[in-house]
Formats: structure tokens, sequence, C-alpha cells
């Protein structure tokens, strides 16, 4: 248990010390900076740490986090990394709820390590704690030097610092593994690979369980799992064997059940209700009778009241939609001035907060100021920059303004050839004013086609009263005068100012044409350059500008759009309730109307039926059936018909012959067992109507279903077989899934030189029930109309009693698939032979075969260093030793090991440097008993790559 300790990991390494002293601890600390976790909840699934003498067999949340982070404030692990941009150290701490944190910290360790340990102070030169060591202590003094930070808490983050190959970007600053491929797959792989270079151990079932853990990770589907409940499948296939009997027996009987069916669908539509429907009749006839006399003279009181009221509200509707119509137009043209000036503004603060936050002026007018000064400052470049591109330019600006002033001169000539025909100009002086100030484009329209309409350009102006203080009135609306008509004389002088000018142009047209310009590349970016800035230069101007003016006249603008709206709402208001006022009264005139006609037509019939009914009483089965179903209030019936009394006696005969003939179908039902009578009612003389009913619809009720139990049967047998056929599919992608990773191992050897080996080739044996399964699948038709065979049943009977209890539903890996992993090896004039389990030569082998998988993932053009953990030692031959370094050196790793203080010493010199981890202790620690010190600087190189560790 060390108060300090600190352990180079950029050379091979041996970590000696006695048993159970933390050396495999150490072996597996690097783990938790290489992956992307914050806490340690679930251990055992992220961290697979070995737990030897417990039952779960990997370390869980809470030991593991009480064993790496004894105390809150002064436990701590740091990684220093070196990549393309430096040393930088990830310094871990613990959280609570089982969490750890991480901080990324952009410096080498030696300028970090006063913070966690007085190096120079202490007894013996051994150092000693600080005692200012706290989360805050860190954070303060990494600010007060100037260091850059960053504290990461989100996995995807990590992810990105971990495992980016971008170094020449600052977010590759923090990189460890440089992965070519970042998708999830990739990061699962290495997240088994992290596991396996973290204490490798080159057995059987090590390596089948390091190739399971990396099949499952490539899976393309999230799980792969096999639902299989053997019960639940026989007991299918009985239930469906019985099923198909029963359908078989009734279908024999449908004719008889066909029958039954009419007869009681006859009973059950017409018995009950004649018998309701004679009771009502008389009831309704009665009181009818009675309520019409009154009803019509009331009916006749009230339509006209709503005629009356009718009219009025149509009379208040018209007057309130001609409001709304006159509202409306002034509305429109508010609200799209209003629109035009928030947009203005919206821009212009838009403009104000990106191009001037942070200076210093004056308002609005300190900007325009200020952009002006800039506009003047771009245009003395330009003329500095340029010559003959000046007189290009005006060249250009030249034609453009001939253009213009040609344009200009056919309008006007235009408008003087057309004067006499403007539609104001036929109008009266007051007429005329009123149409410039609602119109002024329709004012100059041309008249011709709208002579027979100045009556009524007459009559709406008559609806405006001038104030005589330049000012229209409408209503509560008020319009600013427009005056005055064409002006010909100001339009002559006009077209002789703009063809004097155009002269002018034309001659210095014609001298520009003569010049030519021609200026190198680079002056022709800075021209550009210098043209836009003082365009934007310009709109911005132009833009704030209206700005101003918009920002102040919005307010008014605002207010007048809310006023006009509340008005039109106010309108529209009163047209729609009048409206539905109207239609209202419409509907109840109509309504009643309809109503009084009707009543006096059935004054006439009532007296005739009431004579009629008492007739079909005195049949005795309709006697019976009017007591049975005589109890119950019955709604009075009306609008009763001649048809209705007439059809109502013979409706009841025929349920008597009916009732009569169910009986005889039913007892024969019963007696073949396609119905249930358990108390043999249909056998008794007293059985009812309602006794023979029920049986015949126990009997109808299967027939209906037969349709869809046949269908249900054939759906079931089809998802029995589907249901298998696809558990089994999975199985065999499992197998492929085995195969497949096999063959990419054999194609991997055959790139891998190891020491002596001409040859190496692996083979991965699967569980034999699984395999005899696939085998059995591969024979089996799972998706044709053929049964499934008996020998596929037993079969998956012998895998369901291997893999699954009963009625348990598990997921199956690969970790219950593969079960052995071995090596066949070829040495130089020798023959094929497999290698054992467990000797030297499987250790090279596993070991360069973990190299290869890492290598594969990582970035090829980035070279890395790398430490990779072995355990045990003792499993690789002397003789091999000086070649197992080699090929490590090549590859770009380094040995990080462990090893009890009997180790050899030939392994020692071997890698070359020892680190005796519990020789050394601290006079002062941090915690009572958590002693320990190991410096990487005693007899030691500096190094690049640390592991703190306080406990």
């Amino acid at each position: 248990m060390n108060a300090y300790a600190a352990i180079p990991l950029d050379r091979h390494t041996l970590l000696k010390a006695t048993g159970n002293s933390g050396k495999s601890s150490i072996l597996n600390a690097p783990k938790f900076f290489w992956l992307p976790e914050t806490t340690f909840g679930r251990a055992g699934r992220k961290f697979k740490l070995v737990d030897r003498q417990g039952d779960k067999g990997f370390y869980d949340g809470q030991p593991t986090h009480r064993f790496y982070f004894r105390h809150t404030e002064t436990s701590y692990m740091i990684l220093e990394t070196e990549n393309g941009h430096g040393r930088f150290c990830q310094i871990l701490f613990p959280k609570q709820n089982l969490g750890y944190g991480r901080i990324f910290v952009e410096a080498p360790y030696s300028q970090i390590e006063d913070i966690f340990w007085l190096r120079d102070i202490g007894e013996h030169g051994k150092g000693e704690p600080n005692p200012s060591l706290s989360r805050n202590y860190l954070y303060t003094t990494l600010k007060e030097r100037g260091i850059d930070y960053e504290v990461v808490v989100q996995e995807d983050r990590l992810k990105e610092l971990l495992y980016t190959d971008s170094l020449l970007d600052r977010e590759g600053r923090f990189s460890i593994f440089p992965l070519r491929n970042h998708d999830d797959s990739s990061l699962e792989t290495l997240r088994v690979l992290i596991y396996a270079i973290c204490g490798f151990k080159a057995d059987s079932g090590e390596m089948a369980s390091l190739f399971a853990s990396i099949i499952e990770s490539q899976k393309k589907e999230e799980s792969d799992t096999l639902e299989l409940d053997l019960d639940q499948i026989l007991n299918e296939r009985q239930q469906m064997a019985e099923e198909e009997a029963s359908i078989n027996n009734i279908e024999a009987f449908r004719s008889d059940i066909a029958t039954l069916n009419e007869l009681v669908t006859y009973v059950e539509g017409h018995a009950r209700p004649a018998c309701h429907d004679y009771q009502a009749i008389r009831s309704g006839i009665t009181q009818e009778h009675t309520q019409l006399h009154g009803k019509v003279e009331r009916e006749e009181r009230q339509r006209a009241t709503h005629e009356a009221d009718e009219n009025k509200a149509r009379g208040e509707a018209a007057e309130a939609r001609t409001n709304v119509s006159m509202v409306q137009g002034e509305l429109k043209h508010l609200t799209s001035s209003m629109k035009t000036l928030q947009g203005i503004v919206k821009t212009g603060r838009k403009l104000m907060k990106e191009e001037f936050t942070g200076q210093e002026i004056d308002g609005d007018d300190g900007a325009i100021a200020l952009l002006q000064d800039f506009s003047k400052e771009q245009a003395e470049k330009l003329d500095n920059l340029r010559d003959e591109e000046k007189r290009v330019e005006k060249l250009r600006l030249a034609r453009r303004d001939k253009e213009r002033l040609e344009r200009q001169i056919v309008d006007a000539q235009g408008r003087i050839d057309s004067a006499d025909r403007h539609l104001a100009e036929q109008l009266s002086p007051h007429a005329a004013t009123v149409l410039r100030t609602i119109s002024p484009k329709l004012a100059t329209a041309d008249k011709t086609g709208l002579e027979s309409d100045f009556v009524l350009f007459e009559d709406l102006a008559r609806l405006f009263k001038d104030n005589g203080q330049g000012e229209l009135h409408l209503g509560n609306n008020r319009f600013a005068v427009m005056t005055g008509g064409f002006d010909l004389e100001a339009e002559q002088a006009k077209i002789t100012d703009w063809q004097g000018e155009l002269a002018g142009i034309n001659k210095e047209i014609a001298t520009l044409e003569e010049m030519e310009a021609s200026d190198p590349e680079q002056r022709n970016r800075a021209i550009a350059e210098c043209e836009r800035e003082i365009a934007k230069a310009k709109a911005d101007i132009e833009y704030l500008n209206e700005y101003k003016a918009a920002e102040k006249n919005l307010p008014s603008a605002e207010s007048a759009v809310e006023e006009a709206t509340a008005r039109k709402a106010a309108f529209e208001t009163a047209k729609d309730e009048a409206l539905e006022k109207a239609e209202a009264q419409a509907h109840l005139k109509d309504e009643i109307a309809t109503r009084k006609q009707v009543m006096v037509e059935r004054q006439d019939k009532l007296d005739e039926f009431l004579d009629r009914l008492s007739l079909g009483a005195n049949m005795p089965i309709i006697a019976a059936l009017l007591d049975a179903y005589k109890g119950g209030t019955h709604k009075p019936r009306q609008n009763i018909t001649e048809e209705q009394v007439t059809a109502l006696a013979k409706t009841l005969g025929t349920c008597q012959q009916n009732i009569e003939q169910m009986k005889t179908l039913v007892t024969k039902l019963v007696n073949e067992d396609i119905i249930s009578d358990p108390e043999k009612v249909v056998f008794q003389t007293g059985a009812t109507h309602r006794d023979v009913m029920s049986l015949a619809s126990q009997a109808i009720e299967k027939l209906e279903q037969l349709g869809s139990r046949r269908e249900a049967l054939r759906d079931q047998k089809h998802t029995h077989k589907s249901m298998i056929g696809m558990k089994m599919q999975e199985l065999r992608h499992n197998a492929k899934l085995v195969s497949d990773f096999e063959a990419d191992i054999n194609r991997m050897f055959k790139d891998l030189h190891i020491n002596n080996l001409e040859g190496v080739q692996v083979k991965i044996g699967m569980n034999k029930v699984f395999e005899d399964l696939v085998a059995q699948i591969d024979r089996t038709d799972l998706h044709g109309e053929a049964e499934i065979s008996a020998n596929f049943y037993d079969q998956l009977t012998t895998f369901i009693g291997e893999f699954f209890d009963h009625g348990e539903v598990k997921q199956i890996t690969m970790a219950r698939i593969l079960k052995t992993v071995s090596f066949i090896t070829k040495k130089p004039g020798q023959e094929w032979t497999e290698t054992g389990q467990s000797n030297s030569t499987v250790s090279l082998i596993s070991i360069a075969l973990l190299q290869q998988m890492m290598r594969q993932m990582m970035n090829p053009d980035i070279p890395t260093r790398i430490p990779l953990a072995v355990d045990e030692l003792s499993h690789i031959d002397e003789s091999e030793f000086d070649w197992f370094l080699a090929n490590l050196e090549q590859d770009g790793y380094r040995l990080f090991s462990a090893a009890t203080n009997n180790i050899s010493a030939y392994t020692q010199q071997a890698i070359g440097s020892e680190c005796c981890i519990d020789e050394l202790k601290a006079s002062k620690m941090y915690s009572k008993g958590v002693d320990g010190l190991f410096f990487h600087w005693e007899g030691l190189m500096e190094v690049d790559v640390e592991v703190e560790h306080e406990q």
C-alpha cells in the first residue's frame, strides 16, 4: 500500500515485490486512463479486474473504488504521456457514488509533481506529503502557474480526446491511441484489446475469452439473442393438433348450424322488438292524439315571432359588413408600413450588435461617423492602388449613366405625350384632389376606357370632406392632401438638362474607350478587397440612416395598426353575431312549418290504428311472447304507420314456428357433442324459448369462429416454424462469425514472423452441442411447407438442455460458444504440429497476435509506444526472451511485467530495469498505515510515463 509511487512505462519494466503487494493492481491501472469511463459502477464488466479468490470472477465497483482511491482529497492516479504535441498528464481522482473524475493537464509531470509530493524535503531524502493537497489547491495551483487543463466528465468527450488520430489539430494534444476508425465497433474492439494488454495470459481459456469478446464487439446488431422454451414449443404442437380435430368436427355439422343461425337471427331480430312495438304503439297513439291539437296553435304563434327576429338580424349584419370593408383597406396599408419599419429596425439592431459591440461610439451617429472614416480610408487606399483601373471603372459608370439618362428622357417624353389623357384631369377639382391623395398612380392613369366610370369617381370623392387645413376626412380617418397636377414646363426643362448631361457623358465615353487597363494579379486582388470594404461600409451607412428613421416612426405605426385591428375585430364580431342570430331564427321558422303540417295529417290516421291492434293478440304464441316481454318501460311509439300494424301480427306468428324448429336442431347438436348442455335443459318439457336461444347461440358462435380459427391455426403453424427458423438463423450467424474470425486470424498469421517458426495457424473450438445443432439446421428446411423432422426437435432439445433451463431466456454470447483455442505450428523442414496449451511458444504466438490486432486498430502513419502487461513471465522460455523483447520493441511495445523476488537473474538482466515497489517506507504519509514508497528515478533514467497511486 503506497503513500507515493512513480512507475516507468517507457521501457521494459519489471515490478518486484512480495506476494499480495499490489503488483497486479498496478498492471491493471492503465485501464482507468485508457478507457473512456467515469465511474466504477459495474466495474466487473467495464474493467475486468480479476478476483482470483471471489465467486464472481471480477471485482465489483465498491472494493475497486475503495482500493484505488482511499481518500477523497489525497488519492490520485496520474499518467504522463507524450505525443506529437509534447507531454501531458491525466489526473484521476475519486468522486461520490463510485465515480472518478479526470483532468487533462497540458504539462509534463515534473512541473506539477510538488503539488502531490514534496520530494526535496523530509528525512533521508524520501520526501513527504504536501499538506495543502486538495482538489481546490490543485486547480488553484494550475491556474497560478499558467498551465492549461481540461476537466472532462462526458464519455463522448473522452473518446474524442483519447482516440483521435488528428494530431495536427489542437484536439489531438491529449491523444493516446490514434485509432484509424472511430465507430462503436472499433471502440469496443479496442476495449477488449486493452483488457488483454493489461495483464495478458496465454492459456487456451484466456485466448478463447479474448476471441469471444472481440467477435462480440464486432457484431453489427446490439445483441444476438436466442429465446427458446422447449416446453412451449412442444405444447404448441399438441395444442395445434387438438385445435385441428375440433375444427373438423364442427365443419361436419355446418349445414345444421347454418339453418339454426337463420332461425335465431329471425327470432332475435323480431320477437322482442315486435312485443315492445305492440306496447309502444298503443301508448304512442293515445299520447300523441292528446298533444297534437294544442301544439298546432302554439307552433303558428312561434313561427311569426322568429320571422320578425330574422329580418331584424339580417339588417344589422349588412351594416356591420360595410364597416368591415372600410376598415380592411386602411389596416392593410398600415400593416405593410409597420412590417417594413420592423424589418429595418431588426436588421439595424443586428448590424449595431455585430459590427460595433465593444467599441466606444456615440450611438447611431457615432457608428455612421466611424463607417464614413473607414470608407474614406479605403477610398484613399484604392486610389493609390489603381490608375488604369480607375479609367475602366469611369467608363463603366459613364455607360451606366448614359443608359439611365436615355431612359429618363424617353420616360419624360412619354409623360408629356400622355398628359392630356390623365384620369385626374377629367374630374372635378375636389375629385382630382381625392384621387391624387388616395392613389397617385391611379390619378395619372390613362383615361381611355374609363369615361363611363367618371361618375363613380365623383361619387367616391363626395365621401371625403376637406377641412381646409390640408386634410381629407373619411369618418374617423384623416389623409394628408396630395395637391398638384402634371407640370408640362417642368418636364420639358428636365429633358433639356438631361440632354446636355448626356452630351458630356458621350464625350467622356469616347475618350475613355481609347484607354486600356492592364494590372498585375496581386494589385487586382487588393483593389477588389478595397472595393468590397467601401461597398459594405456604404451599405451599412445607408441602412443605419434608414434604421434611425424607422426606430423613430415604429411606435406610432404599431399603435395605428393595433387601433385599426381592434376596430375591424369589433365590426367582424358584430357581423358574425348578427348573421348567426338570423340563421338561427330562419332555421327555427322552417322547423315549425314542417312540424305543423305533419301534425295535421297525423290526426286523421291515429283513430284508425287503435281498432286494429287487438286482432293479433288473440294468437297463443303472440300472447305468450307479449307476456314474456311485457316488463320494463317502453317509450310511446311515434309516427305509427298502417304497414307497421299489419306486419306486427305476421312477425309474431313466424317467431312461434321458428322456435319449435330451433328446439329440434339444438337437441341434435347436444347429442353430437357439438355444444354442451350439462343441465339437459333441452330435453325438459318446460324448456323456454330463452333456453333454446342460449344453446343455439353457442353453436352459431362456434361456426362463426371456424374461419378465424382455421386462419389462426395456419398462422400459428407458420409463426411456430418462422420463429424457429429465425432463431436457428441467429445460431448460423454466430457460427459464421466464429469461422470468419478464424479465417481473419489465419490471414494475419501469414504476415507474422515468430522466432523460429515457419508458419502458424489458429483453430477455434466451439461447443460440441452447438456445432451439432448448426449441422442439423443446415440439413433442415425451415422455410418451406414441409413439417420439421423429429430429429431436429431431438437435437434442439439437447441444445436447450446444454445452454438453457426450461422457461428461461438467456443471451447467447461468444463466451458460451467458444471453448478452446489451439495453435498449429510449422518449423523449417518439419511437419505441422499442434502446440501445447500453455508452453512458451503459445505465449509468443499469442502476444504477437495481440500486437498485430492492436496495430490494425491504429493509424499506421502515427508511431506508438504502448506498455504491454504480462503477469506471468514464467510462461516464456529464457531461450526465447531476447527475441521476445526485440519483437516488442520493433512493434512499439514495452514489456510491463510483475514478479515476486525469486524471479531469475537472467530475466531481470534481459528486461534491464526493475522496480522494487515494497522496499522503501515513508516517515510521513497521507493516511496511517499507507507508507509504501517507490521513485522511478531511484537508479533509473528519467521516464515519460508515471502512475501515481495513493492508498
